[in-house]
């Protein structure tokens, strides 16, 4: 295997995410996270960056198409049993300032980070993305 993307629910709700991601990226060349953004917060931010995984996505909400965007998000929260009491998103789809931020153009919208957290590289797909990825990883 040489891939392998972990996503579906909230996986930033397992409680020891971070030791499975560092155990996952042991044995794999590849590890992707996708995430809602929902639960977080510096730290997990900083220990998920230093589980050696190669990317993560986060959604955004707040699109267009929602004619009721934070009514469709309250309800996500509780569909994903997110109980705890601060949530944050502001609900600006493209209009949210991480767009801005990373000048998000698509989805997917790669943003490649070292480890060190220095961009090394943005809107990269298909063979450019692969040519990049075995670049950095060294195969």
């Amino acid at each position: 295997m040489i891939y392998y993307s972990i996503s579906g629910g909230e996986p930033t709700l397992v409680k020891d995410l971070p030791e499975r991601l560092a155990y996952a990226a042991s044995k794999i060349p590849y590890v992707h996270l996708v995430t809602n953004g929902s639960t977080m917060t510096e730290d997990l931010a900083r220990r998920l960056g230093e589980t050696g995984i190669q990317e993560i996505s986060v959604s955004l909400d707040g699109l267009p198409q929602q004619p009721n965007p934070k009514e469709d998000w309250t309800k996500a929260i509780s569909d994903d049993g997110l109980s705890w009491e601060n949530h944050v998103s502001d609900l600006q789809g493209w209009n949210s300032a991480v767009v801005r931020q990373f000048g998000f153009t698509g989805i997917p919208f790669t943003v490649l980070v070292d480890r060190d957290g220095n961009i090394i590289a943005t809107e990269l797909r298909g063979p450019q993305l692969e040519a990049k990825l075995k670049e950095v990883l060294g195969s």
